[in-house]
């Protein structure tokens, strides 16, 4: 399904996802704008706007009950998140004191059949990655574990590009101010906690994601695999290029 959004004089887009967050199709795009604490939310049934109390820096969808419906999570630059049920407009709220929050994804980064929340942020001189496991009531698992990283990391996503049964963490690694050193992903893999891989993306990169490539076999689109994608910054449009994602 594709389609135009006309969003002039509503002001800077500062972040945009899309989910299945009401059951219909075509699914749904939560859009964060700059200064503001409402997600625009452009789904079936029209744009409307979701208050989460805070001025939002970021948003993921992803499912983090296993009820066959993507939350929206928005995370703020001074580490407050939100997990929200669009149907129900409901949001609960937790914090990360004292950091400077850089993103966010959802993705059952450990096999549980549960998404987790995995934020990416700084503190101090230190770049970390932190899951959040809200299923943890029902898993026994930690409600929530962070790694320190030891690269400079602006930028994260998860999915399954290895068919594994659990999702990976695809993150921008900032190597040069501006492109004067080539940008990297690395990827990590939350099950056995370290780096399986890293790809440099030959510029500076902007956004890093993990998306489905579809191939067209006998006139109908089949899905072939999740792959890393990166967007660069001089592109006139939204430029997806494939990274090679063999360990």
């Amino acid at each position: 399904y594709f389609g135009l959004l006309d969003l002039i004089g509503e002001g800077t887009i500062r972040d945009i996802a899309g989910g299945n967050l009401n059951g219909q199709r075509p699914q749904g795009v939560a859009i964060a704008m700059e200064g503001s604490h409402a997600v625009l939310l452009d789904q079936s049934d029209g744009l409307s706007a979701l208050d989460v109390g805070f001025v939002v820096s970021d948003v993921a969808t992803g499912d983090v009950d296993a009820d066959s419906l993507d939350e929206l999570v928005a995370l703020s630059t001074g580490g407050e998140l939100a997990v929200c049920d669009v149907e129900k407009k409901t949001c609960s709220t937790a914090s990360i004191s004292g950091i400077s929050g850089r993103d966010v994804t959802v993705g059952d980064v450990d096999g549980d059949g549960y998404g987790e929340v995995v934020v990416l942020y700084n503190v101090g001189d230190e770049e970390r990655v932190l899951v959040w496991n809200l299923d943890a009531d029902i898993t026994g698992q930690e409600s929530s574990i962070a790694w320190t990283l030891d690269f400079d990391a602006k930028e994260v996503d998860a999915g399954d590009p290895y068919g594994r049964g659990y999702d990976v963490v695809v993150i921008k690694h900032e190597r040069g101010w501006n492109g004067l050193k080539d940008d990297r992903v690395q990827i990590f893999d939350i099950v056995q906690e370290q780096i399986i891989a890293s790809h440099d993306i030959h510029g500076a990169a902007i956004d890093v994601a993990l998306g489905r490539w579809l191939l067209k076999r006998s006139g109908r689109w089949s899905g072939a695999g999740y792959h890393p994608l990166h967007r660069f910054p001089e592109a006139a449009f939204v430029f997806l290029a494939v990274v090679p994602c063999v360990v």
